[in-house]
């Protein structure tokens, strides 16, 4: 897990952001139970589709982009988890944000956020996550050609985006480069909103 601290609105958070793999064979309905019953101890906690997942800038862009909102009264929806589906999907609609990012059928692994006051907190809650789904996955997120391409038809990134950011002539740059793209479009939200 990825541990950074966000700051907004005179307010420091702690996030935990990760991947862990689905070995207990767990489906959406039963991995969303758990996401709420280990949330009790943190600000949010988010389960979301792995596979639309473009690196760790995807998901800080989005949970930074998502407390700014929340700080900020600005948020749409009424709890900082759900904010933050809005924002890791660039949407602005809840239905389709949870279309886009939230679990469906018996994923292979889950994108974790977890907001807490100390890195302790959320340290913590990731370690009853794995417990009860399975391993972290290592490295996260990691790059595939299948996931590139999805991700750029789910997010309407061109090769010639991808080529103007590119630093590499590898799968994981290209994958570094989507991040980059990811992150521009969940700030457009912002704006928009």
């Amino acid at each position: 897990m990825l541990l950074s601290e966000l700051k907004s609105g005179g307010e420091t958070f702690q996030v935990g952001i990760g991947e862990i793999r689905n070995t207990s064979r767990l489906e959406a309905s039963e991995l969303i139970r758990i996401a709420r019953e280990e949330s009790t101890d943190v600000q949010a906690l988010q389960l979301l589709a792995a596979e639309n997942i473009a690196g760790a800038i995807h998901l800080l862009s989005a949970v930074q982009n998502a407390l700014n909102a929340w700080t900020g009264k600005y948020a749409i929806s009424k709890t900082l988890d759900v904010e933050i589906i809005l924002y890791s999907s660039a949407q602005n609609q809840i239905n389709r944000a949870l279309k886009t990012m939230g679990l469906q059928g018996t994923p292979e692994s889950v994108a974790v956020v977890i907001v807490g006051d100390t890195s302790d907190i959320v340290h913590a809650t990731d370690q009853r996550l794995v417990s009860r789904i399975g391993p972290e996955a290592e490295p996260m997120f990691s790059a595939s050609e299948p996931r590139v391409q999805q991700i750029m038809s789910l997010f309407n990134i061109t090769d010639d985006e991808i080529r103007s950011l590119v630093t590499g002539d590898s799968l994981q740059d290209r994958l570094e480069a989507l991040g980059r793209c990811v992150a521009s479009r969940i700030s457009t939200v912002a704006i928009d909103t």
